[in-house]
């Protein structure tokens, strides 16, 4: 039974009759009745808002079966079963080349980490870029030196893959070995290890002998000469601090000079 706007319902009779309602219950009846509408009546009110949430579910839903695909064609990579993958690629026209798995490897980083020189030769070929790493800011060059997959290697730096990032990345993190190994795979000489050695710290010694050796010996010997010179300053700056007294000297090392009482002069 509808309840009109300020009435109310009378219970307790045989006879349901619909009288007024006080005028002090009026406002609590019409807080009742006049609930504010749910999100979800809004959205199935208005068309537009409607809409909207329809098609937000339709890509969730999209975007949820591309991901169970894209963990599909990975397993299909890591397996060696690079047929379903192309497959793949080619239906997606290789814009999906690029994409990346939850470690952030590449198709391009497996395929060098599984030492496959066809696959990695093939998604080079269609466009698959070698500047990107995982997670662990491993490219698919190192990846390929770390699996011991040299000649997977070589053919990357054959194909114009750059290896300074990497080789940075790997001298920043100490990683004597593989430093080593891209020099013997990679024909990296040591003046351009030390190169990049010296970008990383300007003021290390072998580093910097290594950069000035393309200025002549001319630099050298300046070099050998400021080095000289400059401990020699130094020496004679000292001598002449302990000669002048104990408060230069003792500015010039830093020590402070001992306390001295003076009670009882």
């Amino acid at each position: 039974m509808v309840v009109k706007k300020g009435t109310e319902l009378v219970k307790g009779s045989n006879r349901k009759s619909i009288v007024p309602v006080p005028k002090e219950r009026t406002g609590d009846l019409a807080l009742r009745v006049s609930r504010p509408p749910t999100v979800f009546q809004v959205i199935k009110e208005n068309e537009i808002a409607h809409a909207a949430e329809r098609l937000r579910k339709q890509n969730l839903k999209r975007s949820k079966a591309e991901y169970a695909e894209k963990r599909e064609m990975f397993a299909h990579a890591k397996k060696g079963e690079w047929g379903p993958v192309f497959e793949w690629l080619e239906s997606k026209e290789y814009q999906k080349i690029n994409e990346r798995d939850d470690h952030g490897k590449t198709l391009l980083m497996v395929a060098a980490s599984e030492g496959n020189l066809k696959a990695t030769a093939d998604l080079m070929d269609k466009g698959a870029y070698s500047g990107l790493t995982d997670k662990y800011e491993r490219s698919a060059l190192i990846h390929a030196l770390r699996n011991e997959h040299y000649e997977v290697a070589r053919f990357l730096r054959g194909a114009g893959v750059k290896w300074e990032s990497d080789l940075t990345t790997a001298l920043r993190d100490g990683r004597v070995l593989l430093v080593k190994t891209m020099q013997t795979v990679l024909e990296i000489s040591d003046g351009q290890v030390a190169a990049i050695e010296a970008t990383l710290d300007p003021n290390r010694g072998p580093a910097l002998s290594h950069r000035l050796e393309g200025l002549g010996e001319e630099a050298d010997a300046q070099q050998e000469l400021t080095v000289m010179f400059q401990s020699a300053t130094i020496k004679e700056s000292a001598t002449s601090a302990l000669e002048k007294g104990a408060d230069n000297a003792s500015a010039l090392t830093g020590q402070k000079k001992p306390f001295t009482s003076f009670r009882g002069c």
